[in-house]
């Protein structure tokens, strides 16, 4: 556990530097808010009520399909991968501490977004405070509503070919 904290603390800082996660994550979901809500609830003064729910989905949709695989190949792509292997650290190990630090980052823009969406566009704040940032962190059901959740060994499974 001590190594895999350690490992999220130095992918953090890997990602303080990296111009990827910087656009991905933070500045094009933010950039989309400002005008993209201004225009919607310009348009439909009742998406007020939905504006912060629709920008955060954005955001986190942004972030995790566009800004998650360019950091893979950063990390993958360069001598890291040869250092796990000499080290005896499992591959899937780079992939796990991708996700948290992309899990941190896209929390820290969705906070944005919760705290400025009241303040510039007057929408209206979910009821459920505590709900609402549980259902934001916790994994997406499939397509379907009624679906069960799909465990996280489906996501990362031990024999990803990296």
């Amino acid at each position: 556990m001590k190594a895999m904290l350690y490992g999220i603390k130095v992918q953090l800082k890997i990602d303080i530097r990296s111009k990827t996660l910087l656009v991905t994550c933070y500045v094009v979901p933010l950039l989309f808010f400002a005008i993209m809500g201004g225009i919607f609830t310009s348009l439909m003064p009742e998406a007020k009520n939905t504006l912060i729910q629709s920008m955060t989905v954005m955001g986190v949709s942004m972030g995790a399909f566009i800004g998650v695989p360019p950091s893979m190949v950063e990390v993958y792509g360069t001598d890291i991968k040869k250092m796990y292997i000499a080290n005896g650290i499992p591959l899937c190990f780079g992939v796990i501490t991708l996700v948290v630090s992309a899990f941190i980052h896209l929390m820290i823009m969705s906070m944005i977004i919760f705290t400025l969406a009241p303040i510039v566009f007057h929408s209206t704040i979910p009821s459920n405070i505590p709900l609402y940032f549980i259902t934001l962190s916790r994994p997406s059901p499939g397509f379907h509503p009624h679906q069960e959740y799909i465990p996280v060994s489906v996501y990362c499974p031990r024999f990803l070919p990296l």
